[in-house]
């Protein structure tokens, strides 16, 4: 700071050498150049609001623009519009262009969605993240209102994610956004995109199951359950088919949602999937349709001899019982279940990573029908069991235990798994924790404690998408930031990007 409060004094020496002393006719011109040098060293040497940064910037600009059109002919003025003479290291014209960058900070003190796109602005280009982050944004600054933004976005996320060399990872990049749009209902630019990515993975001979399984579950997503069903046979990848089944049943695509689960060959697998499509057929009215479903799964189980596959399938079963209103039915299963649970033994971290998995699921279904007695002892075993993983280069650990986290959100119980995600060691696992939980209690109107839970996340590609959807949050409850909501935004803002972009040139 010594070090610019010199070069800011010798400036201002020169200008008086350069530009004249009072006598000089040029008198005007040369003092309000200084006044604007010394107003933004000032706001300099007193950072800490972006806000206050940029209202010094334009009064800064309006009295440049003062300058220059009152005394055209003066030294200063000559000289600032030849790039000779500079302010705060930036020419005229680089002074000019940092309006944009410069109230984009400002305003993502005051609001988690220009947060979001300012943190964003701070990655690497380079990075595969950026375009579907992007798109992400744009669709939440549609949804607000600020259709120039949400198109200036899009235009840039399309272009970044076409200007990718590598086939596997462009096709990979434009189907995460296609299935961005199929998210908020944007049926045509989805398709677009999907066909795209698909023409790319076959003209590329890249490995279909990996690839084409995200593209499937993208045409499920805009209820082209058709395409997604063809798609599924040339995957024959068993996790893939379950989750193409499950999307088609979202999408109330029964017949293709059944047709792609009795595809799957092996036995446990293809009753999780008509699991979910009973469950599915049981939230959209469907009640005969998810009984028969569940009589017939049920008899699929008696030949299943993992307990680790039968528990968890008669749990779901039985939530799925309890949603026709079956509830005798439901309670007989959840106690078959619990007792199923009990006989699983197994060694290795495979083994410890599937179990805990399946004990959280299960957890979630006894604490959602009211057993929270049995629900507290199945989180806590499953955490245990996690938390056992050992010689894990692979992140198991991490993965078990965000695996738990996740499925708690996801059905609505955040608050029992907070200080589960705080004992996540890495990085990027944790963020993905925390994520889950401000994507639930955003929700939930808890404003305060998403954003302050956002400035927790390390991972700045996962910190943006928090925001973004606290900013959803936000519109959907028709509310704004309260004043202690966007304090801790300023912090945020303020610990990902600590120099305002007009005084860059003035620290190196």
């Amino acid at each position: 700071m010594k070090k610019n409060v010199l070069q800011i004094t010798v400036l201002f020496s020169a200008a008086a050498l350069l530009f004249g002393c009072h006598s000089d006719p040029n008198e005007n011109a040369n003092k309000m150049y200084v006044e604007i040098s010394q107003s933004l060293q000032k706001i300099q040497e007193n950072k800490g609001s972006f806000t206050a940064e940029y209202e010094a910037y334009k009064q800064a600009k309006i009295k440049l623009n003062t300058l220059l059109a009152d005394y055209p002919s003066s030294a200063v003025a000559v000289t600032l519009l030849s790039g000779q003479t500079k302010i705060f290291g930036l020419t005229l014209n680089q002074f000019q262009e940092k309006e944009k960058s410069m109230k984009l900070l400002a305003d993502a003190e005051q609001s988690p969605l220009d947060a979001a796109l300012a943190i964003v602005e701070t990655i690497d280009k380079t990075s595969y993240h950026i375009s579907p982050l992007l798109t992400e944004i744009a669709i939440t600054y549609a949804e607000a209102g600020d259709k120039e933004t949400a198109n200036s976005l899009t235009s840039r996320s399309i272009e970044t994610a076409k200007s990718i060399n590598d086939s596997d990872e462009k096709a990979n990049v434009l189907t995460e956004i296609a299935n961005e749009y199929a998210e908020s209902g944007q049926k045509d630019q989805a398709e677009s995109l999907l066909s795209e990515s698909l023409t790319i993975v076959n003209n590329a001979n890249l490995d279909p199951s990996r690839r084409l399984g995200r593209i499937a579950i993208g045409y499920a997503k805009i209820r082209q359950c058709g395409q997604a069903d063809k798609l599924s046979k040339m995957i024959g990848d068993i996790g893939w088919m379950k989750g193409i089944a499950g999307e088609c049943a979202k999408a109330r695509q029964f017949a293709h949602a059944i047709n792609i689960a009795k595809a799957i060959k092996v036995t446990g697998a293809q009753a999780a999937a008509l699991t979910e499509i009973g469950i599915a057929y049981a939230e959209s009215g469907g009640k005969r349709e998810a009984a028969q479903l569940f009589f017939q799964i049920l008899e699929m189980i008696k030949s299943i001899e993992n307990s680790g596959w039968k528990a968890e399938l008669v749990a779901k079963v039985a939530d799925g019982y309890a949603k026709i209103e079956k509830q005798g039915k439901a309670e007989s299963l959840l106690s078959e279940a619990a007792i199923a649970a009990d006989t699983i033994k197994g060694t290795g971290n495979n083994f410890l990573f599937a179990f805990s998995g399946k004990l959280a699921a299960m957890a979630v279904i006894y604490e959602k029908n009211n057993k929270k007695d049995e629900a507290e002892k199945m989180l806590s075993k499953a955490v245990d069991i996690a938390n056992t993983i050992s010689n894990d280069p692979n992140f198991m650990k991490e993965q078990a235990l965000l695996h738990i986290v996740r499925s708690w959100a996801e059905a609505g119980r955040s608050e029992k798994v907070i200080e589960i995600a705080k004992t996540i060691k890495e990085d990027w696992w944790r963020s993905q924790s925390f994520f889950a939980i401000i994507d639930d209690i955003a929700k939930k109107e808890k404003f305060n404690q998403s954003i302050a839970l956002a400035e927790q996340i390390e991972d700045l590609s996962w910190k943006a998408k928090a925001l973004n959807n606290i900013e959803k949050a936000y519109i959907r409850a028709r509310k704004q930031p309260s004043d202690a909501d966007k304090a801790i935004l300023r912090e945020i803002v303020h610990s990902v990007i600590e120099v305002s972009p007009l005084f860059e040139q003035a620290t190196q």
